[in-house]
């Protein structure tokens, strides 16, 4: 079974020469077309360092991509589907617990798509675990319509067919795609991904395997999976403010997706958007993506430690946040993954939906006067009914205030 190349990250005070393994958690890092795992080093090593120790960070070259670029075994086709393969398959050569976040740019978000999908789809034996968030960084989840800018793409790929292997520098072949019509742009981009051998210069990709990759991300389509998207999983797209890249009705749905109620028997989806940012986010912004990130990355430690069945507790602190009015407890979620991420895994948020809100409408016993007294009531039976410890700290937003105080 043939591997992909690939890079790991841990935290600075973490060791891979440990007899333990020195993480809990993995994230999956993937590029997009013609990059490579390096692209995300700076941007991972930041990423772990915002988490915890715990984490660590694999930075993936896909097929014809970087140190995977005529690797025996990575046979055609080379399309999304055999590229996310290509990540299951280096779980299962090294024998390594799947990871439990997936993060894909452009290209590399679909590629991640696919993943989770084959994964719940148990294309990958029955050991696969399906990850529980992926992130698609500035990646359209459909199929691209053919938009002059991907015709150009396309022409352009085609057109290094016909270079020679040595490319003598950046700036010949920047001014030879120029000469032949292409965009400034497009043609700096291509050559941002020459790479020096010797005396001359060569592609760190093998062109004819990233043309099949370009095809088959323009034609792949994701949608089905974030209208139905597997239980336990969280699919997180992240995208630019470009609308060259996000058509507005492609943005409406993917805002539609993440409005939805949540539903415990399909996973979540939601929507983020990183001001002033081009494509590259994680090079243009990394700190406004982190902002967004780890967040809802760290809550997994969090939540994977609430859910064990060990006989002790896994917090030894609580604060209840409570809403405002037409609110509802999910309003506090990126906060109160902050919160406790800033805080220690000692502590439990329990974030409350009042009644006559969310997911306390038309509960039975909670009667009239629908009242402030009667709301900080509720506070009090939800502990009394599940033998909680009271709260220490109690935190209200508004009218949630209000009750927090009564």
């Amino acid at each position: 079974m043939s591997a992909i190349g690939f890079k790991e990250i841990f935290s600075s005070s973490s060791s891979s020469s440990k007899s333990e393994i020195p993480y809990s958690f993995t994230a999956f890092l993937i590029h997009g077309l013609l990059g490579c795992g390096e692209d995300f080093v700076d941007f991972a090593n930041s990423l772990v360092s915002s988490l915890s120790t715990e984490w660590r960070m694999v930075l993936v070259d896909l097929r014809s991509h970087g140190s995977s670029v005529d690797r025996e075994g990575l046979s055609p086709p080379h399309d999304i589907s055999n590229a996310a393969r290509d990540l299951a398959n280096l779980v299962k050569s090294l024998n390594w617990a799947w990871p439990d976040v997936v993060i894909g740019h452009s290209m590399g978000g679909k590629v991640a798509l696919q993943y989770a999908l084959s994964c719940a789809h148990g294309d990958y034996g029955d050991s696969a675990q399906v990850p529980k968030q992926v992130w698609a960084l500035d990646s359209v989840p459909g199929k691209v319509k053919n938009k002059s800018h991907y015709q150009e793409m396309e022409k352009a790929f085609h057109t290094l067919q016909t270079l020679p292997s040595s490319i003598p520098s950046q700036e010949w072949l920047v001014n030879h795609m120029n000469d032949l019509g292409f965009s400034k742009f497009l043609s700096e981009w291509i050559s941002s991904s020459l790479k020096k051998s010797e005396k001359h210069m060569i592609f760190s990709f093998d062109i004819n395997g990233v043309i099949q990759m370009f095809k088959s991300n323009r034609d792949s389509d994701y949608w089905a999976l974030l209208e139905e998207p597997p239980n336990g999983i969280e699919i997180c797209v992240v995208r630019s403010e470009s609308r060259v890249t996000w058509d507005p009705n492609v943005v409406e749905r993917l805002e539609s997706l993440a409005r939805r109620e949540n539903d415990e028997s399909r996973g979540k989806v939601s929507l983020h958007v990183v001001p002033r940012s081009g494509h590259w986010i994680y090079k243009d912004e990394p700190e406004r993506l982190l902002e967004v990130m780890t967040p809802r990355i760290a809550s997994l430690i969090f939540n994977s430690s609430s859910s064990s069945t060990g006989s002790e507790r896994p917090y030894s602190f609580t604060a209840l946040l409570i809403h405002g009015l037409l609110g509802c407890g999910d309003d506090f979620a990126d906060f109160a993954n902050s919160l406790v991420v800033s805080l220690s895994t000692d502590w439990r948020m329990v974030l409350v939906d009042l009644r006559c809100h969310g997911n306390s409408i038309g509960r039975e016993g909670l009667s009239p006067p629908h009242d402030i007294e009667n709301a900080g009531k509720d506070l009090a039976n939800l502990v009394k009914s599940l033998n909680w410890a009271w709260p220490d700290v109690v935190i209200g937003h508004s009218l949630g205030g209000k009750v927090a105080l009564q």
